[in-house]
């Protein structure tokens, strides 16, 4: 695992083994907002280490004058509903892909818990 801090000039890697859980006491004392989620990530740690982040500044990946414009990629819901349709054989349904982009816009403002 990765963790980059904006603003830092570090990240931290943790190396070590993750599975994903779905035990009912864990999930509740990982309650957020009134909201159990559904599932948690287990991360056994073997180590942590920290890293200079010269190669991040480098990279100018905090700087938003950096950043990809988001018109120049197709939209998460494009990409899957893509992927689903090669996977079967078929051309890719644009209203599908708008389907899966307002459930996305919706669940990144408003399920952050749930």
């Amino acid at each position: 695992m990765l963790f980059l801090f904006p603003g830092l000039e570090m990240f931290m890697r943790i190396n070590g083994r993750a599975r994903a859980t779905t035990d009912e006491a864990l999930l509740v004392r990982l309650s957020e907002g009134g909201k159990r989620p559904k599932t948690a990530t287990v991360v056994a740690i073997d180590e942590v280490l920290f890293h200079c982040g010269k190669a991040i500044n480098r990279a100018g990946l905090c700087r938003t004058d950096r950043q990809v414009d988001r018109a120049a990629l197709p939209t998460p819901g494009r990409m899957v509903e893509a992927l689903d349709a090669a996977a079967q054989g078929r051309a890719a349904d644009a209203a599908a892909a708008g389907q899966l982009d307002a459930h996305y816009a919706r669940a990144v403002r408003y399920d952050l818990y749930g």
